[in-house]
This record gives structure tokens, sequence and C-alpha cells, in this order.
């Protein structure tokens, strides 16, 4: 039988991480993926030998739009990637899984600023055909309910770059993501949910 992955892309404060382990989703059949801080790190190297070209895209594509910030750099190839790619290697271990923060989320919040359409289209189409299939499912939320969320949970993304940088980066995903899930939605099967609920 084969195995069928799905993937939930959103903004941050969306829902995505409640619908991944709701077991409302598609069904309880599904099983959500979870990566220790050890086994991030032994996944990440199986991911590279596996896929050195893409691994090496991605990296390229997060030096490239984080503005020469060394230390942003770092915390995206760290704590982006590498937890990205250990579920991807995890997600050909286990029946059905449930992707959250996976490759495609990464590619959302890489960008720490507005793009055009056109960097955006060419960006994507550097790793598109590497992607393996897989459904995705877009979380979806108004600006309020999102940022509520964030507050409440008393963990801003990536608060340790400081107020401005993060009101910044969640405006750039926020015009970006038209574009982005417009790229991802001609690549693969997709369908929305509403993530206010």
């Amino acid at each position: 039988m084969e195995n069928k992955v799905i993937e939930f892309v959103g903004m941050p404060g969306s829902g995505k991480t409640f619908w991944a382990t709701s077991n409302q989703y598609p069904s309880s059949a599904f099983t959500y993926l979870e990566v220790s801080g050890r086994e991030r790190f032994v996944l990440t190297f199986q991911f590279f030998i596996s896929k050195p070209f893409l691994f090496c895209k991605l990296v390229y594509l997060l030096i490239k739009n984080s503005k020469k910030d060394l230390s942003l750099i770092k915390h995206k190839i760290f704590f982006l990637l590498f937890f990205a790619c250990a579920l991807e290697i995890k997600s050909k271990k286990l029946p059905n899984p449930l992707i959250d923060q996976g490759l495609l989320q990464v590619f959302l919040c890489m960008y720490d600023q507005a793009v055009s359409l056109e960097r955006i289209h060419n960006d994507f189409e550097l790793i598109r055909k590497e992607l393996t299939m897989r459904t995705i499912v877009f979380v979806e939320a108004s600006q309020n309910v999102r940022m509520k969320r964030i507050d409440s949970r008393k963990r801003m993304p990536r608060s340790n770059f400081g107020s401005t940088y993060v009101e910044s980066f969640l405006a750039a995903v926020a015009s970006n993501y038209p574009t982005i899930k417009s790229c991802i939605a001609e690549t693969f099967p997709s369908k929305t949910i509403n993530g206010e609920g």
C-alpha cells in the first residue's frame, strides 16, 4: 500500500500544530511525526547523504535570504532546516505521516522581507523537482487570531533577534504567503482548511 504523506503549511499561529496533533485531519490512521534533539542530527545526516543536491540548494536559499546575518543563518539552518530534513527522513519510515514544520514550511519562512513574485518562483523552481510527492494542507487564520495565539503561548517566532525583526519577519511571511501558496499548489495536491476553529 502506498504511503500517504501530508504536510501542513501556514503562517505562524495559523493552527498547523493543532490540526497535525489533534487526529481530526484526516483521520487517526495518520502518524504525527516528532523528532528529538539528538535524532535531528542523525536524520539530517541521512537526508544529506540521500539528497545532497537538495540539501545544498536549501542551504544556499537560506543564506541568500538572510541579510548576511550569521546568527540568523545559523538559526535557520540548525533549527528550521535540520528539523525539516529529519522529518523528511522519518516520514519514509512510518506509515501515513503528518509533517508539521517541514521543508515547504521552511521555504515559506526563509524570507526576511517581502520579495517579488519572480524571485519566489525562481527560488521554488530550484528545489521543486527534488521534493517527493505529498498532499499539502494549508492552514489559514486571520491576523488577529494568529497574533493572539502567538501572544498566548509566550513564544514569539525568532524573538531572540528582537521585536523589530520579528515584526518585519511576520509582515514578510504574510506578504509572501499568497505567492508561495500558489507555487506549492501548482506542484502538489492541496486543500485549505480554516484554522480559526
